[in-house]
């Protein structure tokens, strides 16, 4: 059975899934830094609730000419750390 059917214990597949969230953040969040202060200021996670960051998106990314892997990054950055 590989890691990933499975064969971790749950306490290791938490913290891989931990990590594994941290780092498509961190890329997300480097992403964000560099695509969307192209065009305008960048506007802090926080300023904006879950929801109002997807419409966002579902806006800008387009503009931004993001691919799929990069508009997800992105959004999982922002809605991660988006004010609740």
């Amino acid at each position: 059975m590989s890691k990933a059917q499975g064969s971790r214990t749950d306490k290791e597949q938490v913290d891989f899934l931990m990590n594994l969230s941290q780092q498509r953040q961190s890329q997300g969040k480097e992403i964000y830094e560099a695509s969307c202060v192209k065009c305008h200021k960048l506007h802090s996670p926080d300023q904006f609730n879950s929801i109002d960051w997807v419409k966002i998106m579902k806006k800008m990314g387009p503009k931004a000419h993001l691919d799929e892997i990069q508009y997800n990054k992105i959004s999982l950055y922002l809605v991660q750390n988006a004010k609740h």
